[in-house]
């Protein structure tokens, strides 16, 4: 497997600057010797930090690789629509063909409402379900919780204590099928008779 490419400081800058300029994405791609789809995925902040300063100083900036000059222009909804459809859970390359925008383009203009919608949706999700965990109803999230965020583990070994409080061997093999609610009042009941 080759190795992976790490950006520079000194990179960044570069596209930055180049994209300030009012210079195509295959222009910056071939000045950096890689690819349209790694500068984006690799360079996305930057290139949309120079594409803002080449529109402030009055640039129309060049950044379709085929046509070399295209304005982007993404409306609130379609913005919208990334955040929503990327809090879903669909990968970016089908967030972009919902919203029909070509993927190196959301990639680079829209990173942060991907982001974004992830988050939101991340937030609800765990809001959910720790409210799930607290109402007393909903046991299985109350032990999915505490797996995965209090690092309990479920354990095979129950050790009952004798009337000094130290383990007690239990002789053969015990095969117990029932669910946590009433493991937990078996544990209780036999804690009371020892």
């Amino acid at each position: 497997m080759g190795k992976q490419y790490l950006p520079t400081p000194e990179d960044r800058v570069l596209v930055t600057k180049m994209a300030s300029e009012g210079c195509s994405l295959q222009e910056i791609a071939d000045q950096m010797g890689r690819t349209t789809r790694m500068i984006c995925i690799k360079y996305g902040p930057n290139l949309k930090q120079g594409r803002d300063m080449a529109l402030e100083a009055g640039l129309k900036p060049k950044i379709n690789s085929k046509t070399g000059i295209m304005q982007v222009e993404i409306t609130s909804q379609q913005r919208e629509m990334i955040q929503a459809l990327s809090g879903q859970g669909l990968r970016d390359d089908q967030v972009a063909i919902l919203v029909k925008i070509p993927l190196q383009t959301m990639l680079v203009y829209c990173r942060e409402d991907l982001n974004i919608g992830k988050a939101v949706a991340h937030d609800k999700v765990t809001k959910s379900l720790f409210e799930m965990a607290l109402d007393k109803e909903h046991v299985n999230a109350t032990m999915f919780y505490l797996k995965t965020q209090c690092g309990w583990k479920e354990t095979s070994n129950i050790e009952f204590p004798d009337k000094n409080g130290n383990p007690q061997a239990i002789a053969g093999g015990v095969n117990i099928n029932i669910s946590a609610d009433k493991m937990q009042t078996l544990i209780a009941l036999l804690n009371d008779t020892v």
